[in-house]
């Protein structure tokens, strides 16, 4: 939702997902319950199979990108977890075994809840289709001056992303680095129709949904605020700015801010008794 100082926040700009830490978990033991059903037919076991299990390897690359910046750690297609209902010894499935877990189901997960501009469920799309509900004059500013609340970007504020999974750069860390270029991706179109086509194709290959032309084109008019300018130095001047309420810390922050909504009677926030 938009917030105009002085004013009040503008209600066409309200956008609801479920995009907090616990529907993220559960995307995420979703998709390995999915790699789990395909592990059935080769007859291989089982993994990650409980939301405490999809919480652990969560956990584990959030501590794993937050240590490992530069060293290309993250382009490893799996990951050491320690998981207490792990299926190889059945009999031993109540003791906790260290196992070494594909990322592909997380970072998939991770992509579905946060980035993925074609989902109407993802954060970046509800972020985009806020700004786009603004009138015409405060986009540019809406979109410079994002605050990440709650408990899930706190808890995925390091989040990285694998490399491997994107051929374009190195690994991004971060949560906001990747809100920012997805919505670059969403709004910013290639030149080259040519282009935008063989990245349909990749995806195509790569097992996920391709993007449809309505998905690229969506957002489109969000394009120059989202990007900003380059000034004569090469730096760039706007486009969009995630941030956090530092020092004051996001989960905080968004109970404060419930409360004070609840106060003043929004009825969004008021409590049925």
């Amino acid at each position: 939702v938009v917030y105009v100082a002085g004013s009040s926040t503008l209600a066409d700009t309200n956008q609801a997902t479920m995009a907090g830490y616990h529907s993220f978990v559960r995307q995420v033991l979703t998709n390995y319950k999915e790699m789990n059903e395909n592990s059935d037919e080769s007859g291989q076991s089982k993994t990650v199979t409980t939301l405490d299990d999809a919480n652990a390897v969560v956990q584990a690359w959030v501590a794993l990108s937050s240590s490992s910046l530069d060293d290309g750690t993250l382009d490893s297609p799996t990951i050491s977890v320690n998981l207490s209902s792990y299926e190889y010894q059945p009999s031993q499935s109540s003791a906790q075994t260290t196992v070494q877990i594909p990322v592909q189901p997380l970072l998939r997960a991770f992509h579905q809840v946060y980035l993925d501009y074609a989902n109407p469920s993802s954060l970046i799309f509800a972020i985009l289709t806020s700004a786009m509900a603004c009138p015409i004059d405060f986009r540019k500013v809406a979109l410079q001056n994002i605050l990440l609340l709650g408990g899930g970007s706190v808890a995925l504020r390091h989040f990285g992303s694998s490399g491997s999974l994107d051929s374009k750069e190195k690994s991004a860390t971060g949560l906001i680095q990747q809100l920012e270029t997805a919505a670059m991706e969403a709004c910013v179109s290639s030149q080259d129709e040519s282009m935008e086509e063989g990245k349909e194709e990749e995806k195509k290959e790569d097992g996920s949904l391709a993007v449809s032309s309505i998905s690229r084109h969506r957002f489109k008019s969000l394009g120059g605020a989202v990007a900003g300018h380059v000034n004569n130095d090469g730096g760039r001047i706007g486009g969009i700015n995630i941030q956090y309420p530092d020092p004051f810390a996001a989960d905080m922050a968004a109970w404060v801010g419930g409360s004070i909504m609840g106060t003043l009677g929004h009825k969004q926030y008021q409590k049925k008794m």
